[in-house]
């Protein structure tokens, strides 16, 4: 008797899975970049059977740094303290507030390097911490002199969280590389530039577009549809990018095939499934906690 398609499928998924779910429990500390995300992303662990059952909370408090959530976890009576004892999590995600990663400069640059590290300090030994990249703003940082466009903010917060994280003292931080994920999807539209082949220094003054990219925030393009109105804060569209990035990072399995939310379009949904899978699994600008393979999984 011929073996049936469907059958083969299944051995595949549980030869590659293991035939027990393994729901992973993530607690997530930020601001309002991080509001509301935990449900995105409970929502695509939970739509594969290896990760069914997946619990992910969220502590958040608009323009917090994350100085602030130190100094409220370092009190037992905190919410973020009481949060942080519910559950054996295997992952804390610690967001800080939109700017301050992007330059010494910032006063509370230093409390949030600090910061990084005494919490790190209190989390249980099942827990491993994962540092938020977030993105640049679409345009520019109007507040600030230093970041002029998105490719320079873009390199500015990166350089700022690998100091958090290479400052954490006995032990060790991992970083979800979301913003790369932004810069991906915005390099599509740079043209080469032999004195900015990476996409980083701006045309000219405030506000100007990153050398070469002028395209990218021109017109609509996928790149601008990442974000809502004010330019700074995800959209929809920019909440699924951030969530498949999670999904993969805190997995080690592709987000190709993950089902539609939000109300994103089936097509921009494929190509941002693709953008995260390419930053986490073959750009691999970082080391995850899990043994990265050659080849990420990807299921359908």
């Amino acid at each position: 008797m011929a073996t049936k398609p469907y059958l083969i499928g299944l051995v595949f998924v549980a030869l590659v899975f293991g035939c027990e779910a393994k729901p992973l429990k993530v607690l997530m500390f930020g601001n309002s970049y991080t509001s509301g995300l935990s449900g995105w992303i409970r929502n695509m662990l939970n739509s594969r059977a290896e990760t069914s059952g997946s619990v992910v909370s969220e502590q958040t408090s608009g323009g917090k740094t994350i100085g602030w959530h130190a100094t409220q976890l370092a009190n037992a009576n905190s919410n973020h303290a009481i949060k942080l004892g519910q559950e054996q999590w295997d992952f804390l995600i610690l967001q800080d507030q939109s700017q301050v990663p992007s330059c010494t400069c910032f006063s509370s640059y230093s409390d949030s390097r600090s910061g990084v590290d005494a919490i790190h300090d209190k989390l249980p030994s099942s827990a491993k911490l994962l540092l938020y990249l977030t993105w640049g703003r679409r345009n520019q940082d109007s507040n600030d002199w230093f970041n002029q466009c998105f490719g320079e903010m873009q390199k500015n917060l990166k350089t700022g969280y690998e100091a958090y994280r290479d400052f954490v003292t006995g032990g060790v931080a991992h970083i979800a590389p979301i913003g790369l994920g932004f810069k991906k999807v915005h390099d599509r539209y740079c043209i080469p530039n032999a004195t900015d082949p990476n996409h980083e220094a701006c045309e000219g003054g405030n506000g100007s577009p990153t050398t070469g990219c002028a395209a990218a925030t021109s017109q609509t393009t996928n790149f601008t549809q990442l974000y809502s109105g004010d330019g700074s804060h995800a959209s929809n569209t920019g909440k699924y990018l951030i969530s498949s990035m999670f999904y993969a990072v805190l997995t080690g399995t592709s987000p190709i095939g993950l089902p539609v939310y939000g109300n994103v379009n089936a097509d921009v949904v494929a190509f941002l499934q693709h953008i995260a899978h390419d930053v986490v699994f073959e750009d691999k600008p970082y080391d995850y906690p899990w043994n990265l393979p050659t080849t990420a999984t990807t299921t359908t």
